[in-house]
């Protein structure tokens, strides 16, 4: 069975967004908003690569 293998940008997102993601997904309450435009991007990403495989 694959796996997906998310690219360098996805990854890179996830490693500035790790200390904001809340348990059960999503960002935190109180995540600043340059984190949430950043998770944006992270989503748009994350579904755009999704399609790749």
């Amino acid at each position: 069975m694959p796996t997906m293998k998310f690219s360098e940008t996805v990854e890179e997102l996830e490693r500035k967004l790790e200390p904001y993601f809340a348990q059960r997904g999503g960002l935190k309450a109180d995540a600043p908003p340059e984190a949430k435009e950043l998770f944006e991007e992270y989503k748009k990403q994350v579904m755009a690569e999704a399609w790749l495989d």
